[in-house]
């Protein structure tokens, strides 16, 4: 939520990000870690002011394209639609650009994420009235 802009350690704990090198080895827990000090720069910059963060989404390959990703998107974005605050996402897969771009969000920024090789967009939504 907007008054919440950074992941407290807490909810890292919570996501089990503090196991994540123990899981797949110390080299790519220091990837992750260089690849989320990336993105969250990129967050940054491109959304100062207070929004909401919609930082996983994600529907299981076999159910793609059913509806249910906008489905997914619909009680948020309502919410930030009628408290007036925009909304913030990222993805580095190319199919979901369209898919955000039909729910009003703008690509304001794009690039190839350095050291993996990923291309990446961000996008921020504005409030509907």
């Amino acid at each position: 939520p907007p008054e919440h802009r950074d992941m407290h350690p807490n909810h890292a704990v919570t996501a089990g990000l503090h196991d994540f090198g123990t899981l797949v080895g110390e080299d790519a827990g220091e990837r992750l870690g260089k690849l989320l000090g990336f993105l969250d720069e990129c967050h940054h910059r491109a959304v100062p002011q207070p929004h909401w963060y919609l930082m996983l989404l994600g529907v299981d390959t076999p159910l793609q394209g059913q509806g249910i990703g906008s489905a997914l998107l619909q009680p948020i974005l309502k919410k930030a639609d009628q408290e007036g605050t925009p909304c913030y996402l990222e993805t580095c897969q190319p199919r979901n650009v369209p898919l955000y771009r039909k729910h009003g969000f703008e690509v304001v920024g794009e690039c190839v994420i350095p050291e993996a090789g990923l291309r990446y967009w961000s996008f921020v939504r504005s409030p509907k009235t």
